[in-house]
């Protein structure tokens, strides 16, 4: 099976430059077939509906050589952003389990924001099982200025814990100590 080059895991490109506080547009959660979010993806991405799908590059070797390849970085999941229209095109697509209802849409869209800046930023991560006790921690300098998340380990590099809140899940990072300060 060949290995697919990497679709855009945000449509549009600039959908949170967009979205506008108080709007009548929200985000709506799904849990999707085994498998089936990049296909779901597609099929919004083809009718102009905004979608968010957080991939990252996780690299294996096969027969010698090592292969890079785009995972989804939270499986069965993914984020549809608009009117109720983007939902029902979501729903058509007939591999929608279930919708997750949003209790607060403005913790949502700062978790997802804070996971775009990280994937926007091309730095390593790697999805995170479980959340786990840590500091909290703003980042002060480089790349990620203004991330905020907690440190789950302080030996250098230390690793920083994003969390998507309603999810329960989190994303992990390296960063330097230098980078980041007590919020």
């Amino acid at each position: 099976m060949p290995i697919l080059a990497k679709e855009p895991a945000c449509y549009p490109a600039d959908l949170f430059e967009r979205i506008v506080p108080g709007s009548e547009e929200r985000w709506w959660v799904f849990y999707t077939r085994p498998r089936c979010e990049k296909a779901i993806a597609r099929h919004l991405r083809a009718y102009h509906f905004s979608y968010f799908l957080p991939v990252y590059k996780k690299c294996s070797r096969i027969r010698g050589r090592t292969v890079a390849a785009w995972h989804v970085l939270f499986p069965s999941y993914i984020f549809v952003y608009g009117s109720s229209n983007a939902r029902l095109a979501a729903l058509k697509t007939n591999s929608i389990i279930r919708e997750l209802d949003v209790p607060d849409q403005g913790e949502l869209h700062e978790d997802l924001s804070q996971i775009n800046a990280l994937q926007q930023s091309e730095l390593p991560f790697y999805p995170e099982p479980s959340l786990k006790p840590g500091v909290p921690i703003r980042v002060s300098a480089g790349p990620l200025l203004g991330l905020t998340g907690k440190v789950v380990s302080w030996r250098s590099p230390l690793r920083l814990m994003v969390e998507v809140r309603m999810l329960q899940r989190a994303v992990c990072l390296e960063l330097e100590p230098w980078m980041v300060s007590l919020s």
